[in-house]
């Protein structure tokens, strides 16, 4: 008579065995297949904007800009004809993109351009990417051009004009340094950001030794 001998199968081999048919099956696939859809929406998400103007999904908003920038228009050109015997001129950031000067010569195709005020730098630490192509641009171009510090209320006023100070050499023919002050401050008093200003503009005031514009000002007595 044969002796039957009994094969052991190890317990590891078993284990490993267990977790192949389980990717395998149906619930490996299941688990895939939302661990991918995941990730879609996490990309999805990340780039909402772009795919929904790819997609034309905000054809609303762009029908609102449209509008807002047609009346935009429509006011700036009843503006400027009601005060066409003054001097137009324009002022821009790097917000307007690269401008090509050689082209400036006209506002609302009326009325001429007679100067530039270019946005040089913001608060203590912003140097607005596109000054020097826009300051030079302006200059090769014979366009009288100024240069412009955006003014934040809740850093240090000094600071904000060192830093305009160490961007902006000014040469004859330039308009004077222009303050741009926008927003209230949120964490001190107005009594304090009128003492910030004066700072500022003794600073600018003694440094290039002329006068200065103050634009926009939102302070009230």
């Amino acid at each position: 008579m044969k002796k039957v001998v009994k094969r052991k199968v190890s317990t590891s081999r078993k284990s490993i065995n267990k977790k192949s048919s389980f990717w395998k099956g149906n619930k490996g696939s299941f688990l895939l297949g939302i661990l991918f859809t995941l990730v879609l929406l996490v990309i999805g998400f990340h780039y909402k904007s772009g795919l929904a103007y790819l997609l034309n999904f905000k054809s609303d908003t762009t029908a609102e800009e449209k509008k807002a920038k047609r009346f935009s228009d429509i006011r700036n050109f009843e503006l400027l004809s009601k005060y066409k015997d003054k001097v137009a001129g324009l002022d821009v950031s790097e917000y307007q993109g690269e401008i090509k000067w050689n082209e400036v010569r006209l506002v609302e195709n009326n009325f001429p351009i007679g100067f530039v005020f270019i946005r040089a730098t913001a608060g203590i630490d912003k140097v607005d990417f596109q000054f020097n192509k826009n300051w030079n641009g302006a200059k090769a171009n014979n366009i009288t051009r100024g240069a412009y510090h955006y003014y934040r209320p809740n850093e240090n006023s000094l600071a904000q004009a060192d830093l305009f100070i160490q961007n902006v050499q000014l040469q004859i023919g330039d308009l004077p340094p222009v303050l741009d002050i926008e927003k209230l401050p949120e964490n001190q008093s107005l009594d304090s950001l009128k003492v910030g200003l004066k700072r500022w503009l003794e600073k600018i005031d003694a440094h290039y030794k002329g006068a200065f514009i103050i634009t926009q000002l939102l302070v009230y007595q």
